[in-house]
């Protein structure tokens, strides 16, 4: 099994992201809002982002001791030989997600059930994206424990102060009809912005079609079909669009967030750096996410489809 035959490279990972977030520590408490990428470096000097309207200089030595390491991690990762090709792998990946959505929409798996046997599947047949999948999660942990945190304090007041017959009345429950509605809502947005949008009036040549079909096919066999996990995952769940209302007006789950990153001293975006070097390295690219780079998508909703 190819799980075994990958355990040095999950330590290779482990260990590098473990030091070169140690090392992210070191950094000043204004990248808790902002980071800079340039050509997969970590560049030294003078550090511009003007997203977020600041500069700052990173030491010499830092940028230094993370480009060594990840080249020497670069090096033990082309060591390890993969039993499957790219294109197989793929395939095995989105047949097993397909199977595992219809197995539970039909009632045939518990959400419980359903989470394990995705687990085993990555395991099985992608193994080397565990770590970096991992670390990739942890780019957004200071929102989602804040999330919940903020959602527990505003939930406990709302139920307590507004009468029942009203609680409830901007609330919705998360069902197999509307995860499908967000679906097709979200490819036909994504198809207009690829075909009209921004990006594609900057674009100096404009895609075959086949090229566009064939994007479209597998962003949505792998990133689009996201959602169908998601939702079966929070299948019967209600959510409360007034408690949604009252945190975007107060901004208090991003306040939290802050909060945590002045505790922890890591920037999200520090871990998103350190996460995205890790699924560029050699065979880890080809166990996730190298199918996000051969799909044409629009800029706006980039972020929102990495795979």
């Amino acid at each position: 099994m190819e799980f075994f035959d990958s355990l040095p490279m999950h330590w290779l990972a482990v260990t590098t992201l473990y030091e070169s977030l140690k090392d992210m520590r070191q950094l000043p408490a204004i990248l808790c809002r902002g980071y800079g990428y340039a050509d997969g470096l970590f560049a030294p000097g003078k550090w511009d982002n003007p997203d977020f309207g600041f500069t700052v200089d990173v030491p010499v030595a830092l940028s230094d001791r993370l480009n060594k390491r990840f080249t020497a991690s670069w090096a033990q990762a082309k060591t390890f030989k993969s039993r499957i090709s790219f294109e197989v792998r793929t395939a095995l990946l989105v047949l097993a997600r397909l199977a595992t959505i219809v197995l539970f929409w039909t009632r045939d798996l518990t959400v419980l059930q359903m989470i394990a046997v995705l687990a085993v599947q990555q395991l099985a047949i992608s193994p080397l994206s565990l770590v970096p999948s991992f670390a990739w999660s942890m780019t957004d942990a200071d929102l989602r424990v804040s999330h919940h945190l903020v959602f527990a304090v505003l939930s406990a007041v709302w139920y307590a102060l507004v009468p029942p017959e009203w609680a409830d009345m901007l609330s919705l429950t998360i069902t197999f009809e509307f995860c499908l509605g967000y679906f097709l809502l979200d490819l036909g947005v994504c198809a207009y912005l690829t075909l009209f949008g921004k990006s594609a009036a900057n674009r100096a040549v404009v895609p075959p079609l086949k090229a566009l079909a064939t994007s479209v096919v597998w962003g949505s066999l792998t990133s689009r079909t996201y959602p169908f996990v998601l939702c079966a995952l929070m299948h019967g769940t209600k959510v409360n669009f007034a408690l949604l209302a009252i945190d975007a007006a107060l901004s208090a789950t991003l306040r939290c967030a802050a909060l945590v990153e002045s505790v922890t001293k890591i920037s999200p975006f520090s871990i998103q750096y350190v996460a995205h070097r890790l699924i560029h390295l050699p065979n880890f690219y080809d166990h996730g996410h190298r199918t996000h780079h051969g799909i044409l998508e629009s800029n706006s909703t980039r972020r929102a489809s990495r795979g």
